[in-house]
């Protein structure tokens, strides 16, 4: 500038890298030819080496704004997808653990019942029907023993019987079996006397009470007595059975006929 006028050689190079010369004389411009620049070496391309650009094209806001808005905005958005889907994916692999808590339902009372009920239960009959088959039952195994019939005497004894003898001898079933079926004993009587029989029952066990005649001979020996005895009967899947007996000490002769 010479006295607020411009004076001398002039360049200008735009952002294109276009360059731009002219003389001005006196103040005004003197045409010049206009020359495209070459970018030199030491200038690299605006992709390789950014060239100052102005603020709005080249601002660091919009790299700001990502760091602490859009991790947060990210989280936000795309969290309940990701729950989402992650407890789908848990649900398909491994069931809930609320899923193997099954309400049971409730099963009717009946049902209950049939549950709780004892195998081979059968409806019991009225305890006078019960009194009746048990006293039958003992007349038919006294009978047995009478004609030493083992058949009939192995169907009414329980496998675990016990015999207590007015002598305090304790015979099992095999026992009464062995005797019956050698008829070491010829017997002539062997009855309850009439009257005297008495049966108590108490659910599925029955006891017998009666006054027993016995006369007859062993091993040739004769023998006349009587003995009060007791029965024990205990109702089982397949019937009423003997399982105890005990017999008292014989009466006096007097009271023997």
């Amino acid at each position: 500038m010479v006295h607020g006028k411009f004076k001398g050689a002039v360049t200008y190079v735009d952002a294109n890298g276009k360059r731009l010369q002219a003389t001005f004389v006196n103040g005004g411009k003197k045409p010049v030819t206009q020359q495209t620049a070459t970018p030199t070496p030491e200038r690299t391309p605006a992709p390789v080496t950014p060239t100052p650009t102005p603020a709005p094209e080249q601002s660091p806001l919009p790299a700001a704004q990502k760091t602490p808005t859009a991790v947060p905005q990210q989280t936000a958005t795309l969290a309940p997808e990701q729950t989402a889907t992650g407890t789908s994916e848990q649900q398909t692999r491994q069931p809930d653990a609320k899923s193997t808590i099954v309400p049971i339902p409730t099963p009717p009372a009946d049902s209950l019942r049939s549950l709780s009920a004892p195998p081979l239960a059968l409806p019991k009959p009225p305890p006078t029907v019960d009194a009746q088959t048990v006293a039958a039952l003992d007349t038919m195994y006294q009978a047995a023993v009478k004609a030493n019939d083992v058949a009939i005497m192995d169907q009414i004894l329980a496998d675990d019987f016990v015999l207590i003898t007015d002598r305090g001898a304790s015979l099992t079933k095999a026992d009464l079996i062995k005797e019956a079926r050698g008829k070491r004993t010829i017997y002539e009587h062997q009855e309850e006397e009439e009257g005297t029989q008495k049966v108590r029952i108490w659910r599925d066990t029955a006891v017998v009470t009666a006054l027993l005649r016995i006369k007859g001979t062993r091993d040739q020996n004769p023998f006349d007595y009587k003995v009060w005895f007791s029965e024990t009967y205990v109702r089982t899947a397949t019937g009423w059975r003997y399982v105890f007996g005990q017999a008292s000490i014989p009466l006096p002769k007097p009271d023997a006929k």
